[in-house]
């Protein structure tokens, strides 16, 4: 029963994404180009990953939520500066912007220790290394 209930929520927090990102792209594909599709995955992958946390805390109460959110959205947030502070006149360039923007939207993702992931990973990393 927990399965089918984590589950439908999954697939309700995702669909919600894809609505999102369905109506961003038809609203700032035509002014912006791949840059509008670029800001429109973002945001919506961002609307995710906060839902996602916040359906969490009923699973794993240990998750600071309010903070998570807000890392969470500024990290968004600077991914969408980048891609759009850095050139996009070819694809390679929004591409790289892309890449570059993704890069240190993990990395702050990591920093932050969104939800403690930084913390797993390292013992994940340390346990793995240690058995050999």
């Amino acid at each position: 029963i927990m399965v089918n209930k984590i589950t439908s929520q999954s697939l309700i927090s995702t669909a919600v994404a894809v609505v999102i990102n369905i109506l961003l792209n038809l609203s700032l594909i035509k002014s912006f180009g791949l840059s509008g599709a670029v800001f429109s995955a973002v945001v919506s992958a961002s609307i995710l990953l906060s839902i996602t946390v916040v359906q969490s805390i009923k699973i794993m109460p240990s998750i600071h939520f309010i903070r998570d959110v807000a890392c969470i959205l500024a990290c968004g947030l600077i991914y969408v500066a980048v891609v759009a502070a850095l050139p996009s006149g070819q694809a390679w360039q929004t591409l790289m912007s892309g890449a570059i923007g993704g890069i240190l939207f993990v990395a702050g993702i990591l920093v932050l220790d969104v939800a403690g992931w930084r913390w797993r990973l390292w013992n994940r990393w340390l346990d793995r290394n240690q058995a050999n």
